[in-house]
């Protein structure tokens, strides 16, 4: 089912290409990087949804675009980059706060809050939660 999924992201990315339509290639290179992304292949993943923001970014929209950010954050997770990601949680964070958030991008303040305990700034770790806890 992956590959089925692949396969059709990357169809309406060359599709979105060809019509030059920026904005459906964002969409395109999210689901893909996403994708990649649960097949640990973080390297292909990284480009795509770093290309994915770029896109996004100043085109008010905001809900894929915090997604976007989310699973760059989860990829530089996974390569070790641990400051890259927590750079994108917060701008991920500020963006949420003017959207109501939906379910998989609720993990959003769990992935902040474990780098804050991590950093020895517990009471920001709970806070943190308590957002995750309110949505």
């Amino acid at each position: 089912r992956l590959d089925d999924a692949y396969n059709a992201f990357w169809e309406s990315k060359k599709s979105a290409e060809a019509q030059d339509k920026p904005i459906l290639i964002a969409y395109a290179d999210l689901g893909l990087g996403q994708l990649l992304l649960v097949k640990s292949k973080y390297l292909q993943a990284d480009k795509l949804l770093n290309d994915a923001e770029e896109l996004f970014k100043g085109q008010n929209l905001t809900k894929p675009y915090v997604s976007t950010l989310i699973a760059l954050a989860q990829t530089n997770f996974a390569l070790k980059k641990t400051n890259i990601a927590k750079q994108k949680l917060i701008l991920a964070e500020r963006l949420a706060l003017n959207i109501e958030l939906t379910q998989d991008q609720i993990i959003l303040f769990e992935l902040l809050a474990n780098i804050y305990q991590q950093e020895g700034d517990y009471e920001r770790a709970i806070k943190t939660l308590q957002k995750d806890l309110s949505n």
